[in-house]
């Protein structure tokens, strides 16, 4: 399981996952990180239009990279 979200505090975004740990950056080196950990292309920029539209702070995608939900 992946966790993508925005820290306001320090204007950077991290991305978390169990088997590779925490990894915080711009958005550009967060999405790089995310797709190495193997976060599909098509649902981190779905997980990023859905964050921005509705302001979203965090993504949850599956084990597989898929995008579930964003709260």
């Amino acid at each position: 399981m992946y966790r993508l979200k925005f820290i306001p505090e320090k204007k950077v975004y991290q991305i978390h996952s169990s088997e590779y740990g925490a990894y915080e950056g711009s958005l550009t080196q967060v999405t790089e990180k995310a797709l190495e950990m193997g976060v599909q292309g098509k649902e981190i920029t779905l997980a990023y239009e859905i964050m921005d539209k509705n302001k979203h702070t965090k993504a949850e995608f599956g084990l597989n990279g898929c995008f579930l939900y964003s709260k």
